[in-house]
């Protein structure tokens, strides 16, 4: 049953920040712009699910630190370390795409919009998941 609470939740909480940040767009009726804002989300933030939220999880899991407030402090961690890594993932794409000599700042305004985006995704994905519910791991 584990397996697949954690499976569902590492599906559908990277989503849930960039669905609830596009649906602004949707109310203006700018399907373009929604989904624009979906796919940017999606590719953003799954990768960071798979490389920093699943060792984060098992780490949390062999600490037992299985409260909301563990995964809302986590989710600040990721938020910033998204902040910090985003430009150099994008500029790293680039040169592979043969665009030589980019480089790419973000605005400092978005640091609190991508640390309440991860503390979203990542209290979504603790509601999913329960871990507070799970049984004691015996030594």
């Amino acid at each position: 049953m584990h397996a697949l609470r954690e499976f569902a939740g590492f599906l559908i909480a990277p989503l849930v920040p960039g669905v609830l940040l596009s649906s602004y767009a949707l109310i203006r009726q700018e399907w373009d712009g929604a989904l624009g804002i979906i796919g940017v989300s999606a590719f953003l933030a799954y990768p960071f699910a798979v490389i920093v939220g699943a060792p984060l999880y098992l780490l949390f899991e062999q600490r037992r630190w299985r409260a909301w407030l563990h995964y809302a402090a986590g989710g600040a961690f990721v938020g910033t370390l998204l902040y910090v890594a985003a430009p150099i993932v994008v500029v790293l794409i680039m040169s592979l795409n043969g665009q030589r000599g980019g480089s790419l700042t973000l605005d400092l305004f978005l640091l609190p919009i991508m640390i309440v985006c991860a503390v979203i995704a990542t209290i979504m994905f603790w509601l999913i998941v329960r871990p507070d519910r799970h049984e004691p791991i015996s030594p």
